[in-house]
């Protein structure tokens, strides 16, 4: 079994100054995830896939909030990353031009594979794991809507029975709007045969534009 962590840009918007520290990680952070935490159910039923995730850390370099930006498909691997990585993750800090450690967000990638690999791609989770991209007209978007919201649909029984605010619009109402909407316009997909395991998660991106 093989699982791999990667590291990706920030997602922050600023350009970081060049005296800027990002959080670094500290030790081994293949040790933060290990093949002991492969999911029991996830390997039964023989998921896997890439989870993106964006971790908030602060002065301290200790990780406080874990969001997954790109979903496995599976529920119970995007969770599992989640909750080893605030268990066990630890950084240098970031630190701003003038020596000082600040709060800042770290991304990266870590993707479970099966024991002895995978002789095939798994085309479901590579759907699962992009984004679907919405949009929401408004006779008016409110002034403090940011960006667009980014939702994760958990499925049961090929209904919606959760979405998760994974990124804010910046206001809680329209984030409800988009939740609401993702239910009605997005369906879980069918999978014909059950040689590869449905993935129960979708990533959905909601963005809110002014009616012409």
């Amino acid at each position: 079994m093989l699982a791999v962590m990667q590291a990706a840009p920030s997602a922050q918007d600023t350009p970081i100054p060049p005296l800027m520290r990002k959080p670094q990680p500290r030790g081994r952070p293949q040790a933060w995830i290990t093949d002991d935490d492969y999911p029991s159910g996830a390997l039964r039923r023989r998921e896997f896939g890439a989870v993106k995730f964006r971790l908030a850390v602060d002065a301290l370099g200790k990780p406080t909030i874990c969001s997954v930006t790109g979903s496995s498909g599976y529920s119970a691997l995007d969770d599992k990353v989640c909750e080893m990585l605030l268990k066990r993750s630890v950084f240098n800090p970031a630190r701003d031009g003038a020596g000082k450690d600040i709060p800042f967000d770290y991304n990266g990638t870590f993707t479970w594979i099966l024991p002895g690999g995978t002789d095939t791609p798994n085309p479901v989770s590579a759907i699962a794991s992009t984004p679907i991209d919405l949009r929401v007209e408004l006779q008016a978007v409110p002034k403090n809507y940011a960006k667009p919201a980014l939702l994760r649909l958990i499925f049961a029984d090929d209904k919606v029975r959760a979405c998760t605010v994974e990124t804010s619009t910046g206001n809680a109402k329209l984030d409800a709007v988009a939740c609401q909407q993702a239910r009605v316009q997005v369906e879980m997909f069918k999978i014909d045969g059950a040689i590869i395991a449905k993935p129960d998660s979708r990533m959905v991106s909601v963005r809110f534009e002014a009616a012409k």
